[in-house]
């Protein structure tokens, strides 16, 4: 079984994006502090709001690139390995037992019956997530199952 769960474009994509509006807002946030707490003192102000603004965008890219590069986009079963292929500059892939699975899930992020994700439970308790697939909740289970048989539970 191979199944992608996303393209390495999509994932950069949506990382550009993330980073990019949250920069924007920790700018737009930073110019309004700064508006409002103009006076005679502003070196002060600006050297703090500007530090302020740096964390805080540096927050954004290390919170957008766990969310986005976080989570393996492409999965393949071979003999009695499961692979788990991630996307990003410091891609990787992450080779998995079978006999170290607890469990397989499938899941949606909300309410409606797409789009849905795979996660990957070990008996350690370690879990891995997939990307959201854009398709339904049924396309997730068949994943799902085809994992779980391939992986004897």
């Amino acid at each position: 079984m191979s199944e992608t769960f996303a393209a390495t474009t999509d994932v950069t994509r949506a990382f550009v994006f993330g980073v990019s509006a949250g920069a924007l807002t920790v700018c737009l946030m930073a110019g309004v502090v700064l508006a409002g707490l103009w006076d005679a003192q502003r070196q002060l102000y600006l050297k703090s709001v500007a530090a302020f603004a740096l964390l805080a965008v540096g927050s954004v890219a290390c919170v957008t690139y766990f969310v986005t590069f976080g989570r393996f986009v492409a999965a393949r079963t071979t003999g009695s390995m499961l692979e788990l292929r991630y996307a990003g500059p410091l891609a990787r892939s992450v080779l998995i037992e079978r006999g170290e699975i607890d469990a397989v899930l499938f899941g949606t992020t909300g309410k409606s019956a797409r789009p849905c994700y795979i996660k990957v439970i070990l008996k350690s308790r370690e879990s891995y997530r997939s990307a959201t697939l854009d398709a339904e909740v049924a396309t997730c289970k068949r994943i799902r199952s085809e994992m779980v048989e391939g992986s004897g539970r």
